[in-house]
């Protein structure tokens, strides 16, 4: 933590911050998703994985919430934090070269016919990409708003319109 920006910081705290508000501890995914439950279908597994890759892509907009609405700062903040880069080296192989690198292998991919590893987290190339595209999808427009039930659900599906594809393009398996 001494390594990031305050923004960063704010996005780091912001997304576990999420986790603990959207009560995301009390169902026990890696344990599942390990096979340490002898009932654990393939569809319990896939709805599993599926709910913890909402669960971080969602913690992901707390994040960028809490930065204050810092696309780089959620983007950088995720970079240091998963790889382990002290400043110095982040600063001297250039963010924005990571950050195009990360954007690079989302699209490659997208592109390939790969199985992807089961993980309590998504792929990082795939939350750097969601994270470039969630300021121009209006999703977190209304945020802190007191909302209608019916603009809440009207938010959801917009939600997963905007997100969904991204998701798809690396978990095809979590659609099917």
């Amino acid at each position: 933590m001494n390594e990031l920006t305050d923004a960063e910081k704010a996005t780091i705290l912001g997304h576990e911050f999420g986790h603990a508000l959207l009560e995301h501890v009390k169902v026990p995914t890696g344990a599942i998703l390990e096979g340490e439950f002898e009932n654990g279908s393939a569809e319990l597994l896939a709805n599993v994985l599926k709910w913890s890759v909402c669960c971080e892509v969602s913690c992901d907009m707390f994040g960028y919430i809490a930065a204050g609405g810092d696309v780089r700062a959620s983007q950088t903040a995720l970079l240091k934090y998963t790889t382990g880069l002290d400043a110095k080296t982040f600063e001297m192989l250039g963010a924005d070269k990571l950050i195009t690198q990360m954007l690079t292998q989302y699209d490659s991919l997208a592109s390939a016919v790969v199985q992807s590893i089961i993980s309590t987290h998504p792929l990082t190339p795939l939350r750097i990409k969601i994270l470039e595209v969630l300021p121009s999808t209006g999703i977190l427009d209304n945020f802190g708003k007191e909302l209608t039930s019916e603009k809440v659900d009207e938010i959801r599906k917009q939600m997963s319109d905007h997100l969904d594809p991204l998701i798809r393009n690396i978990y095809p398996e979590l659609f099917e």
